[in-house]
């Protein structure tokens, strides 16, 4: 038979009472979880640490002392900082005229500290692009499959946020290799978004001839197609979403 506690605790608490004085035995710290191990220091509880319950756990430090998860944060601040610079940057100037000191300068950082980010000038390209991608196939990944009217509105709305740094983009692409690369994913994404949002059309189309259709949405959906459009008198995004909804129209006959 085994004896009930002498202060009159109810044993199945004691499991869940790390600073209980029947939780340490001599040789033998059983952890909140149930699992024992050695030793006669202080009781242990992993809850204190994961649970938020208890002690609060201890920052973790640095060999010089600093706080390593205030660290991480400043570093996540100057990484921000470079990449929206040099986004601003490559949006005004062509890719051969900006310079790691002037991102560096704009961020409010030494060029070391960009090169050690990131790399070179090609790699914090990349970032810079990534983090547009992702905003822009966000925005497009809205649409509803079925929906020609709303993908069109979303993908003109699109293209008045991002067209003209993207046709930035598009003049620089024979001459810079990196560029290439991002907008030849970025035309596969639009085709495979075209052919996602008008699968229900091209499935009444026969097999032989829907890539020739897919083809000919992709061209009439395309950045230069609201290029043209804005260069004429109708800039009105209704508008425009308009005769791209026709130019729709008139490809899938």
């Amino acid at each position: 038979m085994t004896a009930a506690p002498s202060d009159g605790a109810d044993p199945s608490r004691l499991r869940q009472d790390c600073s209980h004085p029947l939780r340490h035995l001599p040789g033998r710290t059983v952890l909140s979880d149930g699992d024992p191990c050695d030793g006669d220091g202080p009781p242990r509880c992993r809850s204190h640490f994961h649970s938020g319950q208890g002690h609060p756990a201890l920052p973790r430090m640095s060999s010089d002392g600093q706080d390593l998860g205030m660290r991480a944060a400043a570093t996540g601040a100057t990484a921000v900082r470079i990449v929206e610079t040099a986004s601003r940057l490559l949006g005004e100037q062509l890719f051969d005229q900006v310079t790691l000191p002037a991102v560096a300068q704009g961020a409010g950082v030494t060029a070391q500290t960009v090169i050690r980010r990131f790399g070179s000038k090609e790699e914090l390209f990349s970032a810079v692009a990534r983090r547009r991608s992702v905003a822009l196939r966000s925005a497009r990944d809205e649409a509803t499959v079925g929906d020609p009217t709303g993908a069109i509105a979303l993908l003109v709305a699109g293209y008045e946020r991002c067209g003209p740094e993207i046709l930035h983009l598009l003049a620089q692409e024979h001459r810079t290799p990196v560029i290439s690369e991002l907008l030849d994913e970025a035309r596969r994404f639009h085709r495979d978004w075209v052919a996602r949002v008008f699968a229900p059309q091209f499935a009444r189309i026969i097999m032989g001839r829907r890539q020739h259709e897919l083809a000919k949405l992709v061209a009439v959906t395309d950045l230069y197609t609201w290029r043209l459009i804005q260069a004429s008198e109708y800039k009105c995004r209704a508008t425009t979403a308009e005769i791209v909804s026709r130019n729709v129209d008139n490809g899938r006959r």
